[in-house]
Parts: C-alpha cells; structure tokens; sequence
C-alpha cells in the first residue's frame, strides 16, 4: 500500500462531511489495510507534526510580502501634498488640538454618528478644535462618489492617495503625521490620533492637557508593556514572517486606537519613520519602534482605554477620556448619558465615579495578569 494512496484515503475519512456510508466503507478498508504498514505510522507522525506546527506557520502579510519594499519613502512624499480630497480651511485656524479620526471610505454611519455626538463643537472649554477624518482610497467608485458629496457637504474629509485597507494601518497614520508637519504645526498645539468606533470625551481630553502644561515631547496614551509578536497567523496581530519583526519582544507602545501628541512630535516620528522598515502594525511601529529610536518617553494617560467595559452604566465613561469597541448607537447613548439626561441622572453618575475607580483598579491589577499576552484595540 502507497504512502499516496493512504493518506489520500486518510484524508477523506477524517475531513469528508456528509460523504455516504457505503462511499466510506471502500476508504475504512483501505486505512485497514494502511494500518498493517509501516506507512500508516508515517500518516500518522505527518498529521502530529501538521496540529504541533500549524499556528507556527509563517504566512506572509497581504500586502508587505517578502518582495514588497518597506522603504516608506516609496509610499509617502514627505514634503508634498498629494490629497485627493482636502478641506478647504485645512488648518488654516489656529487651533488647541487638530484631531485626525481615522476612517475607512464606507464608513458614512460611524462619521455621522462623530459628527452629531462628541465631534459637534469647535469650542471646548473656550479653546478651538479642528476634527478630520482621513480616509484612503477605494476602488468601488459608488462609495467614492458618496464619499466625494459627504466631502463637499460637511468639508472635513481628507482622502490621501493609498489603499485603504487593515495592513495599510501604518501608512494612513505616517500620512496622518505629513499632513500636521505640512499644515498643521504653525496653527494647532497638538495633534489626537482615534479610531472610528471610540467615544471620546473631548471636555475632559481637553482638560487634561491644559492641567499637563507640557506642550514639547508629548506622547500620551494607554502605555502596553511587554507585548510579544503573535505567531499564530490566524490572529488579527499576527506579526508575520520574522523578517517583519526578528526581536522576542515589543518595545512598549500606546495603544493604537487613540493617542495624542504635541505638535513637535509629528515631525520627529516621520523623520525616523522614513528610516526605518515599513511595521504593518502601526501602533507598535510609530509609537513604540520609532519612538524609541529618538529616545522619546512615552506618557501613559489611565484614561485613554483600549478595553471593552461591557454592561458598566454608560455614566462611568464621563471619567474616561475615551473608550474603544464602540458602535455608533452606543457612542450616542454614551454621548446622552454624559450631557443629555436629567440632573437626578447627572448626579447619579457622579456618586458612581467611585464604582468605576474601583472596577478600574481591579482590571488593571488583577484582571490583566498576562503581561505577555498582546492587549490591543
């Protein structure tokens, strides 16, 4: 009996759904006859081998293949804009905090829900605010033209020239940073970085950096600590082939969803940025690899979260400055149990802050034991 013809037969029996019994019948006798040979041992330490090895397979990440430059020179013009789309007034005010929402071009419901709820005002606490969403290019030519009337409406979309995609991440943000050393670090003090599905709490962001005072070498948010790259990859943080990442560890990084930045900083993360090897993962690339290259110390802000507090009363989050894995209905009953419910509801909230000081202890030191493991948004 062949080696060819038993696993070929092993395969059908164990990974054929729904195949008839007397169809079977024909393959369980030759496993029989399989099992009487030396080749079924074989058959039997490939697929040992197959289960041991599998989440340590190293599959190339869709779009940086091995024969895909990572020179990020190639992806950005550092001292050119190449916009398709740009607000017209882009940066043209001066400005406390530029805030550049990342956005993929179908998302009209998650921009609406933004604009309508915590990136309605362009004055907080007496200090002006810029909101854009940056948004790469699409092939669908139907979204394009909505997103073209969306831009001619509200004059806050700017559309750089790249696939918008998950493993272009990391050029969407390098944009981000050529856009606010282009336009932006003239008029605005500093510079927030969120996604999409975040609620933030733009008084209370505010607020932290007039208290902060520190307005040079500023990089704030929730600081992850030794992370180590995925190798599993079926996982969404997969961190590819190891000659996308040869080190064991991460160096310490904010956690990409939402991090803030003064306006010296942009400019320094770019520089190195151009210096070094294209990192899909942008959070770990920009904040964590080349930070760390320009020795710039990051700031860890408690109430940048990156966690997903379930069922917790919306109220709690009135002491957060943002919290992640929000849908556009939950960012709007967050933004109405902030500002819009009853004075009985505001103090409600206010006796339950305590609650939230707790619960939040309790996640950071005794819920996340796993240091090791890779926390992200």
């Amino acid at each position: 009996m062949s080696l060819r013809t038993c696993v070929f037969a092993w395969t059908l029996l164990t990974k054929t759904n729904g195949t008839s019994r007397s169809f079977l019948i024909i393959f369980e006798n030759t496993i029989y006859k399989c099992v009487r040979t030396a080749e079924y041992k074989k058959i039997y330490m490939f697929e040992m081998i197959l289960s041991q090895t599998e989440d340590f397979i190293e599959v190339e990440i869709a779009g940086w293949e091995f024969n895909v430059s990572r020179n990020l020179h190639e992806y950005i013009l550092e001292d050119q804009m190449t916009t398709n789309i740009l607000p017209s007034d882009f940066c043209n005010n001066s400005v406390l905090l530029v805030i550049m929402c990342i956005s993929h071009p179908s998302g009209f419901k998650e921009r609406t829900t933004i604009r309508e709820t915590w990136g309605k005002d362009r004055d907080v606490m007496g200090h002006n605010i810029s909101l854009y969403f940056l948004i790469g290019e699409t092939d669908n030519m139907t979204i394009q033209h909505e997103l073209k009337q969306e831009a001619d409406k509200y004059n806050d979309i700017i559309q750089e020239r790249f696939v918008d995609s998950y493993n272009n991440l990391t050029i969407k943000s390098a944009m981000m940073l050529k856009l606010f050393m282009l336009r932006c670090e003239n008029t605005a003090k500093f510079l927030l970085k969120i996604d999409q599905d975040i609620y933030l709490n733009l008084p209370k962001l505010v607020d932290n950096l007039i208290t902060r005072n520190q307005t040079e070498n500023l990089l704030m948010g929730a600081i992850i600590c030794g992370a180590k790259p995925i190798k599993d990859y079926k996982n969404k943080w997969y961190a590819g082939p190891s000659h996308m990442y040869r080190e064991s560890d991460y160096p310490k990084y904010l956690s990409g969803p939402s991090y803030c930045m003064s306006k010296d900083v942009p400019k320094k993360l770019l520089k190195v940025a151009l210096l070094t090897p294209v990192f899909h993962l942008e959070d770990v690339y920009l904040t964590g690899i080349c930070a760390t290259k320009i020795h710039l110390n990051l700031t860890n802000n408690e109430l940048f979260t990156y966690r997903h507090y379930g069922n917790i009363n919306y109220c709690i989050y009135k002491s957060l400055i943002t919290v992640h894995y929000q849908s556009p209905d939950s960012i709007r009953k967050i933004h109405h149990a902030i500002y819009g419910s009853s004075p009985s509801t505001q103090k409600k909230c206010e006796e339950q802050r305590e609650v939230y000081l707790v619960h939040r202890w309790l996640t950071n030191n005794i819920l996340t034991a796993n240091k090791s493991r890779r926390r992200r948004a």
